[in-house]
């Protein structure tokens, strides 16, 4: 699944200076094709958002069923939390955890959750990082116009999370179609930020401050990605 020429010293290098790294061309040519397809073509994905007083999951049909009222007081909660940098709203496809997502390509995706756990990629995480995983915790993301994730940390008392990732399945994505990987810095100034690659392995350590910018009315499709947490 893993291409055989990536090149782990760079991201050594880079995760060892800063906490964070990127690695091209993760995946095969074949799988991250393959992967892709079955992400924009065959999978629908149930709606995650934040809003008070506690995180919702739902299905791709009841987001679609929602009337216009609902619709327009949920979106204006979304609203007024997002201005005081909380909350998020996206689309997710969660490793058994379900609503009511659903995929031709069930069989695709359920490997690459398993394998995201597995031995091999916990070896390139040791590598990379010195840090010794022992799983995974993983979704299948796709964020649409107007869909973000306000800044925050991974870190959570007594959880097991001890990395945090993203593989990137966006094609040739624009920087003006916003969802963009923003790092802050503790004033909450932007640090870096990291435009959407496609099968390009992100990881960084769960202290950083970061988000993702809301994707722009103008982008022409999804922004795709495998993301959560290595643990421990």
């Amino acid at each position: 699944m893993i291409s055989e020429n990536i090149d782990t010293h760079l991201a050594q290098r880079d995760y060892r200076a800063m906490g964070r790294c990127r690695i091209d061309h993760f995946l095969s040519e074949a799988v991250s094709q393959e992967l892709y397809k079955a992400l924009d073509d065959h999978t629908e994905f149930d709606v995650a958002y934040a809003c008070s007083p506690e995180p919702k999951l739902v299905s791709a049909e009841a987001w679609r069923n929602m009337d216009g009222p609902g619709r327009q007081r949920l979106h204006s909660q979304l609203r007024s939390q997002a201005a005081e940098g909380r909350g998020f709203l996206y689309c997710t496809y969660i490793a058994r955890r379900q609503v009511g997502a659903s995929s031709r390509q069930a069989a695709l995706l359920d490997t690459v959750f398993d394998f995201w756990g597995g031995e091999a990629l916990r070896r390139i995480i040791f590598d990379v990082t010195g840090i010794e995983v022992t799983g995974a915790e993983c979704q299948f993301t796709r964020f649409t116009p107007g869909q973000y994730l306000t800044r925050h940390r991974d870190t959570l008392v007594g959880n097991r999370r001890k990395i945090a990732f993203v593989l990137g399945m966006s094609r040739d994505w624009h920087p003006d179609w916003g969802g963009l990987l923003h790092f802050y810095r503790e004033s909450g100034e932007i640090e870096e930020v990291w435009i959407p690659r496609f099968n390009t392995l992100q990881i960084f350590d769960i202290t950083h401050i970061h988000g993702v910018s809301a994707v722009a009315p103008c982008a022409p499709r999804g922004r795709y990605s495998l993301t959560g947490w290595f643990t421990a």
